[in-house]
């Protein structure tokens, strides 16, 4: 709903939202005023008793009878605010109209506590403070300091909600209201509004160059801070005026929507399965749950074509690179910095400390790291480089310049370049540079984002310089270098600027190969992304949130969230009471709120199409390789894990956001990884789901995976995560066209069978973030 309107004006909260804090403010202050009541009566004739002859303390004990009077007050305050706050709806604020009269007198509490906090501070720490001993002593002091901190807390709050443009805001609804209107008013009105821009405008460049004051001061960095603030600017103030507790709400009946609408799914594809499928399978010791997490085009990989086995096994080799680019921060963070253990030994035992003093051995040919050579040892530990060498690496972290390495694999007969993801300050703001630029030398209808653009030429630019390419081509010609094939990997930023500068090379590299690993999804525009599916490949695992941003999709997901809170009847006070309590006990499995809890019928989810056409798309480049969640399997002791399946999709399919808790972990690369790893084989899928027979031992994937930090949705209907089946039904599945031109069953089996566990991705023993 509307800001609250007080003190004539705006402040960045609803009249609706104040039901959670002042009920848990009356909770906690109802205790502390039993607690000093009582001491107070206990202890009142006992601190008369041995007092000093010049001591006099009836003014320090009507300090604290007024201190209990006022927490009487406030108590009575807090409870009114809190029931007048949980009346109507979040648009509906007529049964709230009173909250501002409340807010007055409660502001008028808190004046007259931090005049008695000064109060307390002079008798009980100043003029008195020899009067009162022992225990007496102790809790006036802890009385004080209470009240202080509760005095400074709310303050801090007040400060939260302070909307530097209120008082203007404020000016423009009272102008909204006369309804005397002239076209002189309507100029002061558009003047009014530009005001507020302005002064939204400086809010966000004053936040930005808060945040980023670490960075180096260049005129790329305020550039690109500038276009950031306004960009917030423009996209914030199309909320329609609504607070940030109002988004919250939305986003999470979107995420009930979106469930729904998975739920829905899920039982049109068992009408249309084998009889056999059931809801929940239930065995001894696990059960397993079906997930939905396709997209609408989604083409399984087909498990007899060897040009798909080969594509996916490929897409899992050239992972570790996007992983090892990360250098030491992403190691030590996966393994949780093993130094004592035996992951640790094996990163110590690649570190060079002060390497140019060492003239036994060559330097390798590093830029931008420490003088042990961190990031260079970790990348080494991870790619386990028995038959590799590095040509090139550089760890220079600036604005539109990403870090990268060049490296010549004689395993897979390659030359890999690749390119790391967000992990500084810098990274940061190249993301937020999201402009279109044309790509030169290409059509001129082709555009791509600015910041993964000039990253990408940045590398270009070294790589010409020094002749990088020439360097790893010529490294070993008796081994045929001269004949690999060039490899662009990168993820997340790292993917996006591995997309573009793929694009680059192209004329001079037809051969190329670019795998970029859960790519952001305003990389290029659509004729782009089309013309690079013959040598680009996407892979975005799940509900990745990074792949499915840009603008557009944002302008969607608000367009979404306003029709959304028009149509709920729920208050928003018990829409966030579900999320928080579903966030307290997701351990103990706990029911997920039902549908009909927050919608009273399947019209009020129907909301018309997004449609800005004077916005342009942004997709991720060439054919997207989706790694889906197809089922959850829950042990009977110990922690779930997932099976995966890869699919043939669309960057089209990935124009809208999902809310789940899974839209931030399944963008993490260690999950990608994990999920790349654990793509089951048939008959693997048959013994997990049945529990009968055994897995394959040809050369089988690990199922034994801990995948526990991957956390799970529920079911809107049920306790149970949506629906698992016990069978394949391959038989029954429609024909679908395949990328290649071919039609192809829809199996809903997993995918294909790979060589290697996890263990061989990440190095030994490495754990999954939980």
């Amino acid at each position: 709903m509307p800001g609250l309107v007080v003190f004539n004006r705006r402040w960045v909260a609803a009249s609706d939202e104040l039901v959670i804090p002042f009920g848990l403010a009356f909770v906690f202050r109802l205790f502390w005023f039993l607690a000093v009541g009582t001491i107070f009566g206990v202890h009142y004739e006992i601190g008369h008793q041995n007092v000093p002859e010049d001591c006099n303390l009836h003014r320090s004990h009507i300090y604290f009878i007024i201190y209990l009077v006022l927490l009487l007050f406030s108590l009575a305050n807090d409870a009114a605010v809190a029931i007048v706050s949980s009346c109507g709806t979040i648009f509906d604020k007529t049964s709230r109209r009173k909250i501002p009269s409340l807010l007055y007198f409660r502001s008028f509490i808190l004046f007259i506590e931090a005049c008695v906090s000064g109060l307390g501070i002079y008798y009980v720490f100043y003029k008195s403070r020899h009067c009162f001993r022992g225990y007496d002593a102790v809790l006036s002091k802890l009385v004080v300091i209470f009240n202080i901190v509760w005095v400074l807390g709310c303050l801090v709050l007040i400060w939260f909600t302070y909307d530097p443009a209120g008082s203007i805001w404020f000016e423009l609804q009272m102008r909204s209201h006369n309804k005397k209107a002239s076209k002189y008013q309507s100029v002061e009105t558009i003047d009014v509004e530009n005001r507020i821009y302005e002064k939204n405008e400086k809010y966000w460049s004053r936040a930005c160059r808060l945040l980023f004051c670490c960075t180096k001061a260049e005129n790329s960095r305020d550039n690109v801070l500038l276009f950031a603030s306004k960009l917030f600017t423009n996209y914030f103030r199309n909320y329609h005026d609504l607070v940030p507790s109002d988004i919250l709400a939305g986003m999470i009946l979107l995420r009930q929507k979106q469930k729904y609408e998975e739920f829905k799914r899920i039982q049109h594809e068992l009408k249309h399965t084998d009889s056999s499928y059931q809801e929940v399978t239930i065995h001894k010791k696990f059960k397993t749950v079906r997930r939905h997490q396709k997209t609408i085009n989604a083409i399984p990989f087909d498990n007899n074509s060897p040009e798909d086995k080969k594509i996916l096994d490929d897409i899992t080799y050239f992972a570790n690179y996007a992983l090892a680019s990360y250098g030491w921060p992403m190691y030590c963070f996966l393994n949780k910095i093993p130094i004592c253990k035996k992951e640790g030994c094996m990163l110590l035992n690649q570190v060079t400390c002060c390497y140019p003093c060492c003239p036994c051995s060559e330097p390798p040919k590093t830029h931008g790291d420490n003088c042990c050579l961190c990031n260079l040892a970790a990348q080494k530990t991870i790619l386990k480089m028995n038959n590799d060498h590095f040509i090139y690496v550089s760890y220079e972290s600036v604005v539109f310049k990403t870090p990268f390495t060049v490296v010549v694999d004689n395993t897979r007969n390659a030359i890999v370049i690749s390119c790391r993801g967000t992990l500084s300050l810098h990274d940061i703001l190249t993301d937020l540079a999201i402009e279109e630029v044309s790509l030169p030398g290409c059509d001129e209808k082709w555009t791509a984002h600015k910041g993964f653009f000039e990253a990408a030429t940045a590398i270009k630019a070294i790589i010409d310089e020094k002749d990088l390419i020439k360097q790893a081509q010529n490294f070993d010609v008796d081994k045929g270098t001269q004949n690999y094939k060039l490899v662009i990997v990168g993820h997340s930023l790292g993917g996006g600027t591995a997309t573009l500068l793929a694009f680059l090379l192209k004329p001079e590299y037809p051969d190329l190969l670019c795998y970029a690993y859960a790519p952001p999804g305003a990389t290029v525009n659509y004729e782009a992304s089309n013309y690079a599916r013959s040598f680009i490949h996407s892979v975005i695992l799940g509900k990745d949130m990074i792949g499915r941003m840009n603008y557009y999709t944002l302008n969607e997901l608000q367009h979404n969230i306003v029709k959304l809170l028009e149509r709920t009847k729920l208050p928003k006070w018990r829409i966030l009471r579900g999320c928080m309590c579903q966030c307290v006990l997701c351990c103990t499995h706990a029911d997920a709120r039902s549908f009909d809890e927050y919608f009273d019928s399947e019209d009020e989810i129907e909301i018309d199409e997004f449609d800005r056409p004077d916005i342009n798309k942004l997709y991720m480049a060439g054919k997207v390789v989706h790694i889906c969640k197809i089922r959850s399997v829950y042990p009977s002791c110990g922690s779930k894990k997932g099976e995966y399946k890869a699919f043939w999709s669309t960057p089209e399919d990935f124009q809208n956001i999902l809310i789940s808790n899974l839209m931030l972990r399944d963008h993490y690369p260690d999950a990608l990884i994990n999920a790349l790893g654990s793509l089951l084989s048939l008959d693997e899928e048959e013994y997990v789901i049945n529990a009968t027979g055994s897995p394959t031992e040809q050369g089988s994937a690990s199922i034994n995976i801990d995948l526990s930090g991957l956390s799970d949705d529920l079911n809107p209907e049920s306790e149970e995560p949506f629906l698992a089946r016990p069978k394949l039904a391959v038989d029954e599945t429609p024909l679908l066209e395949h990328p290649d031109g071919q039609t192809k069953p829809d199996p809903a089996s997993p995918s294909i069978l790979l060589t290697g566990s996890t263990k061989d991705i990440l190095g030994p023993s490495t754990p999954v973030i939980t």
